[in-house]
């Protein structure tokens, strides 16, 4: 599997990797995942090695010109690949789409990250390249690297392989569709705020009870959007038990 990002400081993106110690850069030197990271100026003509040029109709911005990002695209874009393009107006990147693109790079080998600056892509490249268009949220960075990042590391530990116990990222916020509930480490004593009891006991049917009734209460307290969305899924029990937060009056609906 390959994952190519294309750039103006595609150095930025190298630099991530080269000194980032976790489990994604892990896999990365073992093989287990390819890296590129172009940069759009490599296809610019010298001497100035252009590749932007004023937005027409408001001469506000600069805007990066269709002919050098489709040379970029052209000499990076496998026979089988996929491409997301991250920008403030896509789609919020979420759970869902962390595994819709992480089936798409086991299914197609190669995925591209089209990362702009300034006033971003020229339209009609766009519309030829045809990418996915997501966004990390509601906010607005200089550039598309830092969001791409973001979503690599999403996106691969979600592929096989990748983490060596998969089974450590069930529990994970969203994997049930609720939020993760609280953790807990030594000491069972922190300045007179105790461990929960029930963790000790060793009944691992009540314990998974309790997290999941302890990551539902989470879920309706931070996001009841999500209860409210998956509302129709949940089970009679789950039901029953956000009812009963709800009628407690300990949860707080923003």
């Amino acid at each position: 599997m390959k994952i190519t990002y294309l750039s103006l400081f595609p150095n930025l993106i190298e630099t991530w990797f080269s000194q980032h110690q976790g489990i994604i850069s892990k896999a990365l030197k073992e093989g287990k995942w390819n890296l590129e990271s172009r940069g759009f100026r490599e296809f610019a003509e010298p001497p100035h090695y252009h590749v932007d040029d004023h937005q027409i109709g408001t001469g506000e911005g600069m805007v990066l010109r269709p002919d050098i990002c489709q040379k970029a695209l052209d000499a990076v874009k496998l026979k089988e690949s996929f491409m997301i393009h991250v920008t403030p107006w896509g789609h919020v990147f979420n759970h869902k789409w962390a595994d819709k693109c992480a089936e798409l790079l086991q299914e197609k080998k190669q995925l591209i990250f089209l990362c702009g600056r300034y006033n971003g892509f020229d339209e009609r490249f766009l519309n030829k390249a045809d990418p996915i268009h997501l966004s990390l949220g509601d906010f607005v960075l200089p550039g598309g690297e830092l969001p791409a990042l973001c979503m690599t590391e999403s996106i691969l530990r979600k592929v096989p392989g990748i983490i060596g116990n998969q089974e450590s990222i069930t529990r994970d916020s969203f994997e049930n569709g609720f939020l993760e509930g609280p953790s807990y480490t030594k000491p069972r004593d922190f300045e007179g705020d105790q461990v929960p009891e029930v963790l000790f006991s060793g009944d691992h049917k009540k314990i998974a009870g309790y997290l999941t009734e302890q990551g539902i209460y989470r879920t309706a307290q931070y996001r009841p959007d999500v209860i409210l969305e998956m509302w129709e899924t949940l089970s009679s029990s789950q039901k029953s038990m956000v009812k009963r937060l709800w009628r407690q009056g300990n949860i707080i609906i923003k």
